[in-house]
C-alpha cells in the first residue's frame, strides 16, 4: 500500500471521530448529492471514495442505480454489509488501481469524486471512461493544502476548478456551487471559476462530456 492507503486504513480502523465524519456529519451533503443527480436525471452512479457507503445508499433509496468504491477496510466491509439498499453493490481496491474498468463495465452515467480526484496519482487515467457526468466535491483552501501536504507529500495536490476543467478537457463545466450549496452557477465562465476558487474554501462541480468532439 502506499503512504494515502495506509493513512485511510488507520483512520478507518482506529479514529471515532474521523469514523463519525463520514457516518453523520456529511449527511446532509450526501442529501445535496442525491438531489443534483436527481436534477441531472442521471440513471446509474459510481462513487470513488464510498467511504461507508452512505452516499451509495442513498442512491439507491432515490432509485439513482449506484455502486461504491474504497479500500477493502474491515469496518467498511462489515457496514456496507448492512445497508439495506445497496447490497452487493460495492468494490474494493486503492483509488490508485485501474478501478474505472468496473464502471466501463457497468456503463455508469455517472463519477462521484467526493474528496477522491486528490488521492489518485495518475488522474489521466479517467480520462479513458466515458462518463456522462462527473461530480467532484474539492477544497482548495490554501491552509488545508498546507496541512494535507505535511501529512502526505510535497506532491500532494488539490484540485481547483480550473485544474478540474483543464483535466477532464473532454468535459464542460456545466454546474458549480460554492462551499455550504449557498448558490449555483449554471454553465459557469473561466471568470466564475476563479472568484469561486478565491473566496470560497470548497466547492462542488459538475462536469458534462462535450456532445462533439474532434
Amino acid at each position: 500500500m502506499n503512504l494515502i492507503d495506509n493513512y485511510f486504513f488507520d483512520r478507518f480502523t482506529n479514529s471515532p471521530s474521523f469514523q463519525n465524519i463520514y457516518l453523520r456529519k456529511r449527511i446532509d451533503h450526501y442529501k445535496s448529492i442525491v438531489n443534483i443527480l436527481m436534477e441531472l436525471k442521471i440513471k446509474s452512479a459510481l462513487d470513488v471514495g464510498c467511504a461507508y457507503g452512505v452516499l451509495v445508499d442513498l442512491c439507491n433509496k432515490a432509485g439513482i442505480d449506484t455502486f461504491g468504491y474504497d479500500l477493502p477496510i474491515d469496518s467498511l466491509i462489515a457496514y456496507h454489509d448492512h445497508l439495506p439498499f445497496s447490497k452487493g453493490k460495492f468494490i474494493y481496491g486503492s483509488a490508485n488501481d485501474d478501478i474505472f474498468k468496473t464502471a466501463y463495465i457497468n456503463n455508469s452515467q455517472g463519477l462521484i469524486l467526493l474528496d477522491t480526484l486528490r488521492h489518485i496519482i495518475n488522474p489521466n487515467n479517467l480520462l479513458h471512461y466515458h462518463f456522462e457526468f462527473v461530480v467532484i466535491k474539492e477544497v482548495c483552501n490554501n491552509y488545508y493544502i498546507r496541512k494535507q501536504r505535511k501529512t502526505f507529500t510535497a506532491d500532494y495536490k488539490i484540485y481547483t476548478p480550473l485544474d478540474c476543467c483543464r483535466l477532464f478537457y473532454n468535459y464542460d463545466a456545466h454546474i458549480i456551487f460554492p462551499s455550504k450549496y449557498l448558490f449555483k452557477i449554471k454553465r459557469p465562465s473561466i471568470f466564475s471559476l476563479k472568484i469561486i476558487n478565491a473566496f470560497f474554501p470548497t466547492y462542488t462541480l459538475i462536469l458534462k462530456k462535450k456532445l462533439f468532439q474532434n
